[in-house]
């Protein structure tokens, strides 16, 4: 386990999912298919090993901040002849420190949303509302999210081109005060929570992979060649 830390995610001016993303050759390798090149340095890196990270990372980060706990709980199967372990997010207080439009600012407000209804908090409900829409790639498009929102904010640059006249395609380029920000912050802390969960509390990181994976199922588009 990674020695404690004295960083303050609190107050980072990177979310620790951002700089999970800028290092994500540190955390994960490449596939055979479903690939991302990173905005920090071109590295290719598997989209679902990176997203996995990406997503866990927010979550522990918020929950070592004390605005959500992580708490797992019995809930009934869907025909509710069983019960079955379930991992929740309880939110706990709102923070507004983290980046804008950084993954981490967003859990407290869906988690608050979502227990008030029908105590829908879990953590796949939780992903599935953030990810917003059905994608063919949604490990992609968790990519894509927090790209997009660190371009939101400036501390990507956004660039388009179109193709053939019509198509266009996006990609993301890393800012000279992004870059120099990202050197300053440490992955340690990082690192430690990760690992802390995973030899710690076992079944806690055993549930939030499966209920990651829960929902990227739950907003995985399947495409038919049938007319």
């Amino acid at each position: 386990m990674m020695p404690a830390t004295t960083m303050n995610l609190e107050v980072a001016k990177l979310a620790p999912s951002e700089l999970v993303l800028l290092n994500g050759d540190r955390f994960a390798g490449k596939s055979r298919i479903g690939n991302v090149k990173l905005p920090q340095n071109g590295a290719t890196v598997s989209a679902g090993d990176l997203g996995q990270i990406i997503l866990a990372t927010a979550l522990l980060a918020c929950e070592k901040a004390s605005i959500i706990r992580l708490e797992v709980r019995k809930k009934k199967t869907l025909l509710g002849l069983r019960k079955v372990d379930a991992l929740y997010v309880e939110p706990l207080k709102n923070f507004d420190e983290w980046p804008k439009h950084s993954l981490e600012s967003e859990i407290y407000s869906l988690a608050a949303r979502l227990r008030d209804d029908k105590s829908n908090n879990e953590v796949a409900n939780i992903i599935h509302e953030w990810l917003g829409e059905n994608s063919g790639s949604p490990w992609q498009r968790v990519i894509e999210l927090v790209q997009s929102g660190m371009a939101d904010r400036g501390a990507l640059a956004r660039i388009q081109e179109r193709r053939k006249k019509v198509l266009k395609t996006t990609y993301y380029k890393m800012t000279v005060s992004t870059a120099r920000q990202a050197a300053e912050q440490p992955l340690e802390p990082i690192i430690g929570l990760l690992e802390e969960c995973q030899h710690v509390r076992p079944y806690v990181w055993q549930l939030l992979i499966s209920e990651m994976k829960s929902a990227i199922n739950s907003r995985t588009e399947f495409y038919s060649n049938i007319d």
